[in-house]
C-alpha cells in the first residue's frame, strides 16, 4: 500500500500531521488503552489512510512497494487473529477488536513510512513527535515536584505511589514512550551533517526525558533503555573500525556502572525497586509460573485472542493477589503464547528476527556515515521495545504502539528517499487491487472504532453514576452502551442487575414476574457474548437464590467457579446454599476452600464450626 503523492506538498504535510496528531494523541490521552480514549484518534488516523489512497488512484502512477521491516510477520499475525475470529470466536468483542487495533496500528504504520518516502516531511514527524516527548516529560517532572498524583483529570492509582506516569495510568508505559524519545535523540544527535537546530532540539528533550524515566520507577524501562544506547553504541562504533568499537564498549561499561553506583548509592527508590527485583519479583514469583500452567493446560493454539483477562483465574495458584483482576501477562511473549498458542509466538519471533536482520543488513551495506544511523537509530528503539516487552505488555497499550510504529516508519521513510532501502515497483492493477482493499477496508475500521468510543464512553458514564449512586443516570448509560455495543457483554449484565433488584422490592406478582423473566434474559444474552462473565452468571444465581430456586442457585455458582475457583464471595455464597440444601459435606469444603483466600473471616469460621457439627450429628444419627 503506497500513495505516490509527492506531486502534491500541501495534502503531505497536512496528512502526516494529522497522522502524528492521531498517533501522539492516544499517547496523552491515558495511552489510549480504552476505546473512549482511543476511538476517536484511531478514527482521524485512518481517514488520513483513506485520503492518501484516494490520492494514489487519482495519480495514475503505477506503486513502489517498499514496506517496513515486519510488515509481513504482522500480516500473518493479523491474518491468523482474523481466522480465529471468524470461526473460534469464545469472545466474539475481544477477538473482533484485538483483529481490529492491530490492522489499524500496520495501516498507520505502512502509511507513515511512505508519507515519510518525501524530502524533508521525516523531519516534521521527528519534531512533533520530540515536542510532545518534552512536553510529556515537563508535564511529568511539575506533577512530581509538586507532590500530586493527577494523569490529567483522573487520580493515579496508589499502588503506584509518586512513580511518574504522565499522562499514561501506568509508570510502565509511560516509561516506554520516553524511552523511544531518548533513543530517537541520542540517534539523530550521534547522527553527522545533522542541522543544529534538530540537534538543539533531540538534546533538550532528551535532558528533560531522562529524568522522567528513572522517577517512573520501570525496571523495564531503564533495562529497555539501556539496551536500547548499547545497541546504538556498539553499531556505530562497528563502522569505525575494533579499535573503536572496544574503546567504545569499555567507556559504555564504565559509564553504566558509575550510574548504576551513584543512583543505588544516592536514591533510596531505586535501591527499592532494584532489591524487590533481586528478592524475587510478582511477576517472577506468581504470575509467570501461573502463565505457564495456562499455556500447558491449554495446549498449541492458546485460549485465543483477548481471552487472558477471562481465563486466567482458573490457572492462578502462585499469584497471592487475590484482590487483583490481572489482564495481561506482563510478559508480551508468554501472553502471545496464552492467547494465541505457538504458532503466535513463532509468527512473532519471525517477526523480531526479520526486522533485526533487516536492519542489521542495512547497517553493514552503508558506506555513508550520516544514513547509516538511519537503521541504527530503528534498531535501538527496536530492540529496547523487545527488552521492555519482556516485562511488560506495551503491545496491547494503542499509545505506546502508535509512537513506536510513528518513529519506525518515519525513520524507514526517511531512509527509502535516501537510498537505504528501494523500492521495487509493482503491475498497475495489482497495485490498484491493494489500493481499493484498503478503501474497502479503512472505511469499516472508522465506524466500528466511533461505534466502540461511543459505547465506552456511555460505560464510563455509567460507572462514575455508580459512584455518585445516581441510578437513573446508571440505568440510562446502560441503555446507551447496549444501543452502541450490543455485543458487548457488560450493558446486559448490567441491565439484569437492574431489573433483578427491582424484582426485589416489587411485590405485583404479574410485575414481579415479568421483572424477574426480564432480568434472566438479559443476564443470559450477556452469557452469549461472554460465557465466562463473572457478573452475569453470580446475578443468575442470586436471581435463582431469590426465587427459591436453590438447586439452580447452586449450578450457577458452580458454573462461575468453573473459571474463578478462587473467588472467597463466591465460594462463601455456594456454601450457604449448599448447607441451606442440606448438602453439608460439599458446603464445608467450599467454606474451607475460601478460608484459605479469606483468613480470620469469622463468618467463614462459624460456619465451619456448624457444619462440622452437623456432619458429626448425622454421623452419629446412622
Amino acid at each position: 500500500m503506497v500513495s505516490p503523492t509527492s506531486g502534491f506538498p500541501v495534502f503531505d504535510t497536512l496528512a502526516v500531521l494529522l497522522l502524528s496528531l492521531a498517533a501522539i494523541g492516544m499517547a496523552f490521552l491515558f495511552g489510549g488503552t480504552v476505546f473512549w480514549a482511543s476511538g476517536i484518534p484511531f478514527a482521524l488516523g485512518l481517514m488520513v489512510v483513506f485520503a492518501c489512497q484516494i490520492m494514489a488512484l487519482r495519480s495514475g502512477m503505477p506503486l513502489a512497494l517498499s514496506p517496513p521491516p515486519g510488515t509481513l510477520a504482522w500480516s500473518l499475525l493479523l491474518l491468523y487473529a482474523l481466522v480465529r475470529a471468524i470461526f473460534v470466536p469464545v469472545i466474539p468483542y475481544q477477538a473482533w477488536t484485538e483483529v481490529m487495533q492491530m490492522g489499524a496500528v500496520l495501516l498507520f504504520y505502512v502509511t507513515f513510512a511512505d508519507l515519510c518516502n518525501r524530502r524533508k516531511l521525516w523531519k516534521i514527524v521527528v519534531q512533533v513527535f520530540l515536542v510532545s516527548i518534552a512536553i510529556q516529560a515537563l508535564y511529568a517532572l511539575s506533577l512530581h515536584l509538586r507532590g500530586l498524583d493527577d494523569v490529567l483529570w483522573l487520580t493515579r492509582p496508589s499502588q503506584y505511589g509518586m512513580r511518574a506516569s504522565g499522562t499514561f495510568i501506568c509508570p510502565n508505559h509511560y516509561a516506554q514512550l520516553l524511552q523511544i524519545g531518548i533513543l530517537l535523540a541520542v540517534g539523530l544527535i550521534l547522527t553527522p551533517k545533522m542541522g543544529f537546530g534538530l540537534k538543539f532540539m533531540s538534546g533538550y528533550t532528551a535532558l528533560l526525558a531522562l529524568p522522567a524515566l528513572f522517577l517512573t520507577g520501570s525496571r523495564s524501562g531503564w533495562l529497555g533503555l539501556l539496551a536500547g544506547l548499547a545497541v546504538i553504541a556498539f553499531m556505530k562504533a562497528l563502522k569505525k573500525g575494533p579499535l573503536v568499537v572496544c574503546i567504545t564498549t569499555g567507556v559504555f561499561a564504565l559509564l553504566s556502572g558509575l550510574s548504576f553506583f551513584a543512583l543505588w548509592t544516592f536514591s533510596s527508590m531505586f535501591q527499592t525497586r532494584v532489591q524487590r527485583a533481586i528478592q524475587g519479583d510478582i511477576r517472577v514469583r506468581g504470575l509467570w509460573p501461573d502463565t505457564w500452567r495456562m499455556i500447558q493446560e491449554e495446549g498449541a493454539w492458546g485460549v485465543g485472542p483477548g481471552l487472558f483477562r477471562h481465563r486466567f483465574e482458573q490457572f492462578r495458584f502462585h499469584f497471592d493477589r487475590p484482590s487483583v483482576m490481572l489482564r495481561h501477562a506482563h510478559n508480551e511473549y508468554l501472553h502471545v503464547v496464552a492467547d494465541y498458542g505457538w504458532l503466535g509466538l513463532a509468527i512473532v519471533l519471525l517477526g523480531l528476527i526479520s526486522v533485526t536482520w533487516l536492519l542489521c543488513r542495512a547497517i553493514f551495506r552503508q558506506e555513508s556515515s550520516s544514513l547509516v544511523m538511519i537503521p541504527v537509530t530503528m534498531l535501538g528503539v527496536f530492540v529496547a521495545t523487545a527488552v521492555h516487552s519482556v516485562f511488560d505488555f506495551n503491545a496491547h497499550i494503542n499509545g505506546n504502539m502508535t509512537t513506536l510504529v510513528l518513529v519506525m516508519g518515519a525513520l524507514y521513510g526517511h531512509g527509502l528517499h535516501m537510498g537505504v532501502w528501494k523500492a521495487s515497483a509493482i503491475p498497475l492493477k495489482a497495485g490498484r487491487v491493494m489500493v481499493w482493499g484498503v478503501l474497502t477496508i479503512t472505511p469499516l475500521l472508522f465506524i466500528g472504532f466511533l461505534v466502540l468510543a461511543m459505547g465506552s464512553w456511555a460505560e464510563l458514564r455509567m460507572d462514575r453514576a455508580r459512584e455518585q449512586k445516581d441510578l437513573a443516570s446508571e440505568k440510562r448509560h446502560a441503555a446507551t452502551m447496549r444501543r452502541w455495543t450490543p455485543f458487548h457483554w457488560r450493558g446486559w449484565a448490567e441491565h439484569g442487575y437492574h431489573l433483578r433488584a427491582e424484582a426485589f422490592w416489587n411485590r405485583n406478582p404479574e410485575q414481579r414476574a415479568e421483572l424477574v423473566e426480564g432480568s434472566r434474559e438479559a443476564y443470559e444474552t450477556a452469557l452469549r457474548w461472554n460465557p465466562m462473565d463473572r457478573i452475569a452468571l453470580m446475578g443468575l444465581a442470586e436471581l435463582e437464590r431469590q426465587e427459591g430456586n436453590l438447586e439452580a442457585a447452586a449450578e450457577w455458582m458452580d458454573a462461575l467457579l468453573q473459571w474463578d475457583p478462587r473467588n472467597a464471595h463466591v465460594l462463601v455464597q455456594y456454601g450457604i446454599v449448599l448447607r441451606r440444601l442440606g448438602r453439608y459435606e460439599e458446603a464445608l469444603e467450599a467454606f474451607e476452600v475460601a478460608s484459605r483466600y479469606r483468613r480470620n473471616d469469622r463468618q467463614i469460621q462459624m460456619n465451619i464450626e456448624l457444619l462440622e457439627k452437623r456432619i458429626r450429628e448425622a454421623g452419629q444419627e446412622d
